[in-house]
């Protein structure tokens, strides 16, 4: 939404932490081969084994929806200690036979252009939210 506005993204810790990302229509493939052919009590991680760190993902996004706007870049949150963050898809491979079909690029572009074709459901909800918050403040 910010990429689009043409504002600044805010990324904490200069984006150094990283992450395993994951188009949802795998994430709902992975979870219904769960059912059909996972076991109970077994755990099997849903991802797509490639690991991305919060500053490429704010670069990716600002050149898919061509904004020009720089990253901001704040400070390390000091709840978060997560660094470094990735999934194994080795068990799911073999065992549900799952493997991640969206590329982050593919995923990131669907994503935009959903939030593309939806900024106005999305302006409302904001404001709605901002609205709640002002009374909730007692600011209204």
């Amino acid at each position: 939404y910010r990429a689009l506005k043409g504002m600044p993204l805010v990324v904490d810790n200069a984006g150094e932490a990283t992450r395993d990302f994951i188009y949802v229509d795998d994430i709902v493939d992975g979870l219904l081969r769960c059912a059909i052919h996972g076991q109970a009590g077994e755990v099997y991680n849903l991802a797509s084994g490639a690991e991305t760190s919060i500053r490429e993902l704010a670069i990716a996004i600002n050149r898919i929806t061509g904004n020009s706007a720089p990253i901001e870049f704040g400070p390390r949150r000091t709840w978060d200690r997560s660094g470094r963050r990735f999934g194994s898809t080795s068990k799911a491979a073999e065992v549900l036979k799952f493997r991640a079909q969206t590329t982050l690029p593919e995923g990131l572009s669907r994503t935009i252009d959903w939030t593309r074709n939806n900024l106005d459901r999305i302006e409302a909800c904001i404001q709605r939210h901002a609205e709640a918050m002002a009374l909730a403040e007692g600011r209204e």
